[in-house]
C-alpha cells in the first residue's frame, strides 16, 4: 500500500505537488460520496418533516409577499408596478439565498464534517463538493416556489432565461472556491464565521435586493463595483428578460478566478493540518 493511498491519514501524507494534485482530484472524482453525503445531509436536517426542505421555499415565498406589501405600499406603487417589484423581489431573493448560502456553509463546510474527518480520510475537495451540492438542491427547491411566482405575476421568460444556467454554474465555482478558501481558515480561527456572517448581513442591505439602483443615481458607481450585485444579476437579469451584461459576467469570472487562487493556497497550506484544528 502506497504512502498516498485513501487509507492513509492525510496528514501523514508526503508533501509536494503530486500528492497534493492527487488529494485535489480524488475529492471532485468521487462524485458518488459527495452527492450521497449531500443528500444524507438533507434528509437529516428535515427528517420527520413531511414536506422537508419546502420549507426554506416556503419561508423565502413568505418573505418576500410580505417585503413587496411592505416596500410597496411606501413606494406608493400602483397594480403593475407592484407586480414588476415583486417579481424583482422574488429573483433577487433567489440569488441570494444561494449566493449567501454558499459563503455562510463554505465556513461552516470543514468544522461540520468533523465526525468524518476524524474516521475517515476525505479529501477537501470532496467536502466542497458535499457543500456546493447540497446547497444547488436547496437553490432548486427555492426554483419550484420562484419561477411559478414570476410567471404568474405577468413577467413571461423569455429565451434569455436559460443565461441563468450560466449564472447559477458561475455560482458553483466561486462556491467551492470559497469552500477551499474558507473552510479550513474558519475551522483554524472559530471567530472568523461570526465576521463573515455580520459581513454578509450588512451586504444584503447594501446590495441591491430589495431597493433599486436607479433609487441611488448618485451612487450608482457603489453599486456596480458591488461584487455582490454583479454576482445576482446572473440569476436576476435573465429570468426578468434582461439577459446578463457583459460587466456582470466579466466581474464575476474575475471574482471566482481570485477565490479558486486563494482556495488552492489556503488548500496547500492547510492540507496537511487541518486535522489538528478538529
Amino acid at each position: 500500500m502506497t504512502a498516498t493511498s485513501d487509507t492513509t491519514p492525510q496528514w501523514r501524507r508526503p508533501l509536494g505537488a503530486g500528492p497534493a494534485i492527487e488529494d485535489f482530484f480524488s475529492g471532485l472524482a468521487r462524485v458518488r460520496t459527495w452527492v450521497l453525503l449531500a443528500r444524507r445531509d438533507i434528509q437529516m436536517r428535515y427528517r420527520r418533516s413531511m414536506i422537508g426542505p419546502f420549507w426554506i421555499s416556503i419561508s423565502m415565498g413568505v418573505m418576500v409577499v410580505a417585503l413587496s406589501f411592505l416596500y410597496g405600499g411606501m413606494f406608493g406603487q400602483d397594480a403593475s408596478s407592484y407586480q414588476a417589484y415583486l417579481s424583482y423581489l422574488a429573483c433577487g431573493f433567489l440569488a441570494w439565498g444561494l449566493l449567501g448560502g454558499l459563503v455562510s456553509e463554505a465556513c461552516n463546510s470543514v468544522m461540520e464534517s468533523e465526525a468524518y474527518l476524524r474516521n475517515v480520510p476525505l479529501p477537501l475537495t470532496l467536502i466542497a463538493c458535499r457543500t456546493v451540492f447540497r446547497q444547488f438542491i436547496f437553490f432548486l427547491h427555492n426554483l419550484v416556489v420562484i419561477i411559478p411566482l414570476v410567471a404568474w405575476l405577468g413577467v413571461g421568460l423569455k429565451f434569455s432565461a436559460i443565461e441563468a444556467l450560466l449564472g447559477v454554474g458561475i455560482y458553483l465555482l466561486a462556491g467551492f472556491g470559497a469552500c477551499l478558501a474558507l473552510g479550513p481558515l474558519c475551522a483554524r480561527y472559530r471567530d472568523l464565521p461570526q465576521v463573515v456572517a455580520n459581513v454578509m448581513q450588512a451586504l444584503f442591505f447594501f446590495t441591491p435586493i430589495f431597493w433599486d439602483p436607479s433609487a441611488v443615481p448618485q451612487r450608482a458607481i457603489l453599486v456596480e463595483a458591488n461584487p455582490f450585485y454583479q454576482f445576482v444579476q446572473l440569476i436576476r437579469a435573465p429570468i426578468l428578460g434582461e439577459g446578463i451584461s457583459e460587466i456582470s459576467l466579466v466581474y464575476t469570472l474575475a471574482c471566482v478566478a481570485a477565490l479558486w487562487a486563494v482556495g488552492i493556497g489556503v488548500f496547500l497550506w492547510s492540507r496537511r493540518q487541518m486535522y489538528f484544528w478538529l
